[in-house]
């Protein structure tokens, strides 16, 4: 039996090292203090962890510099979702916190050549 991984070239881990420094700016600004970042489980990973007003935030993160595979937003599925939500349940347990006020979001941010950056912000996204 033949098992395929998908393991990102470091290029493309330094794209999203680059998305995700681009999303902690945009939430610093925004008075929201960064909690933790790339927090990695087996079954999924969380990219930021930020808190504003008691309220933590588990941020999914997607980064793209042009509209070849469509927006960046398009690309967050359920699938997706669902092991996020299993990553923020874990991160909470592993952390003894309470499921107090939490929110589950994602930040879209193209980043097209010669453009502005643009960030969409979906909130809640569960």
């Amino acid at each position: 039996m033949t098992y395929s991984v998908f393991v990102p070239s470091p290029s493309h881990r330094a794209i999203g090292d680059g998305g995700e420094s681009l999303a902690v700016t945009y939430f610093i600004k925004k008075g929201f203090e960064v909690i933790d970042q790339n927090v990695q489980y087996r079954f999924g990973e969380i990219d930021l962890v930020i808190k504003r007003d008691h309220v933590l935030y588990f941020i999914e993160v997607k980064y793209r510099r042009s509209l070849t595979y469509g927006r960046p937003e398009e690309s967050v599925t359920f699938k997706k979702l669902r092991r996020i939500r299993l990553a923020v349940l874990r991160y909470l347990q592993d952390r003894g916190l309470q499921a107090r006020s939490i929110q589950i979001d994602v930040l879209a941010i193209l980043a097209l050549p010669g453009q502005d950056v643009e960030y969409t912000w979906i909130s809640p996204a569960i």
